[in-house]
């Protein structure tokens, strides 16, 4: 195994304000708008779990197995120094509201579950962060010269979407006060005359509601970032970029770190100006912004994500993890596989031992999950076509 230590290039607890727990148990409520499967919001708790440092984390037992602590330890990661496991909702609650007890403050992913969403102890309260995720929202935050063409529709009042730039593609976004990810809430349209049916569809599969149709000008665009920031009351830091990978337009398949492409000085200024417009509201932790530029290197902001994003972790470990091979690339990579971890961790050793993955998250199979287990981590290697060797290999194993 190659366990020459991965050094993050920062951890959560120089990230968060002193005396702040991790909580990021949510309810299903909050997260069937961006995942399909209702196990996910167990295993989401371990999405940091290699990045935590000295602050405390609360999550469900089945990231936190001797299968995959001992892996974590035999690649060279870092393990979080306070963890805390629950097993239903509720516990995830009481140790919540434990900690809260001891004078902490409790920091969350999506906005956690049950009594605890409206605790006075939350780092930022649930409404301030469903309003900075709102996409209706985005002009509040950013200077219109750095948004696409737009124009925000009422979800009941749809007349006129066929009439906004008709010749052109645009994508159609759902508004919802709080998070979204993955591009479930985005659709690309290219014929005008099929907007309305699209937005409709949009509508009727968020029984929760949306506050607006944002319907956005296709920009054609040389490449597009996540772009990962911590922001504290003393400190705006730019965490690293990765690049968004897309199978279909406006639907995000992985991210991709390249030492060689990253985003331009001017992209991460706007990014720290926005951050620190989002301080003066209230924010404090970490988010990530998607910005893309065109092959003129106009900068575009599409979304802002005021919460850890699913590639902040692999921009925390992109220069350890390619130093230790001598490589330049990271790419996100996922499984999910039937159990028990101990056998999928045996077929992954070959690959850990190389250093050209590393595991982020392990999940270990349960009942609820089906019996599936969930894999997550990082390919490595010198090249693009690097990494794609890597996926065919691994391909071949599962």
């Amino acid at each position: 195994m190659n366990n020459d230590p991965l050094i993050p290039s920062a951890v959560f607890h120089e990230l968060f304000p002193p005396d702040t727990v991790f909580s990021p148990r949510t309810s299903w409520e909050n997260l069937e708008v961006i995942v399909s499967e209702p196990f996910r919001v167990d295993t989401l708790t371990g999405n940091t779990f290699i990045v935590m440092g000295e602050m405390p984390i609360l999550c469900h037992c089945c990231v936190a197995t001797p299968p995959a602590l001992r892996f974590f330890a035999e690649c060279g990661l870092s393990l979080p120094t306070q963890i805390e496991t629950y097993e239903t909702e509720q516990e995830s609650i009481s140790l919540a509201l434990e900690a809260a007890g001891r004078g902490n403050r409790i920091a969350f992913l999506y906005p956690p579950p049950g009594e605890l969403r409206e605790s006075p102890d939350l780092l930022i309260p649930v409404p301030l962060y469903n309003w900075l995720n709102d996409k209706a929202n985005l002009e509040a935050l950013v200077a219109p010269v750095y948004l696409p063409r737009y124009e925000l529709f009422a979800p009941d009042e749809l007349s006129g979407i066929g009439g906004f730039m008709p010749e052109s593609g645009v994508f159609i976004k759902g508004c919802r006060a709080g998070a979204s990810g993955g591009g479930k809430d985005v659709r690309f349209c290219a014929d005008h005359r099929l907007r309305s049916s699209m937005a409709t569809d949009l509508i009727a599969s968020r029984p929760g509601g949306l506050t607006a149709i944002r319907v956005e000008e296709a920009v054609p665009l040389r490449n597009c970032w996540c772009l990962s920031l911590a922001i504290s009351g003393s400190r705006l830091r730019y965490l690293g970029g990765a690049m968004q990978l897309f199978g279909e337009p406006g639907q995000q398949c992985g991210s991709r770190v390249d030492s060689s492409d990253p985003p331009p000085p001017a992209v991460v200024d706007l990014a720290l100006t926005i951050a620190g417009r989002a301080r003066e509201l209230g924010f404090l932790g970490v988010a990530g912004f998607d910005i893309g530029v065109t092959g003129e290197g106009r900068p575009y902001i599409f979304d802002l994500n005021f919460r850890v994003a699913a590639s902040t972790v692999l921009v925390l470990l992109h220069e350890s993890a390619t130093q230790r091979i001598g490589g330049s690339v990271s790419q996100s990579w996922g499984i999910m596989v039937p159990g028990p971890l101990r056998d999928i961790l045996d077929r992954l050793a070959p690959f850990a031992r190389r250093g050209c993955f590393v595991p982020f998250r392990l999940c270990e199979a349960t009942a609820a999950s089906g019996g599936l287990c969930v894999v997550n981590g990082m390919l490595v290697s010198d090249s693009v076509a690097g990494i794609e060797r890597v996926e065919a290999e691994l391909s071949a194993v599962f």
